[in-house]
């Protein structure tokens, strides 16, 4: 699963933008629950977009987790 959005966030997004433990933590989530790598995409979009909301340059652990409680 962190394979997948390793290599997803290094096609959709800037180098730098997604640090690990974010993927680390998307990866975390997803598995306790699903498993389904589809919402771990949603996922890692929706930081993304939370992101870019508030003018941040990186998606963090907190932009995750607002966005994880969504799902």
């Amino acid at each position: 699963l962190e394979q997948i959005l390793q290599r997803r966030a290094q096609q959709a997004f800037r180098p730098g933008t997604v640090p690990d433990e974010v993927i680390e933590e998307i990866a975390e989530q997803v598995a306790e629950n699903s498993g389904d790598c589809r919402k771990a995409l949603r996922i890692l979009l929706r930081a993304g977009r939370e992101a870019e909301q508030h003018g941040d340059s990186k998606i963090s652990v907190g932009h995750v987790q607002s966005v994880g409680e969504e799902n």
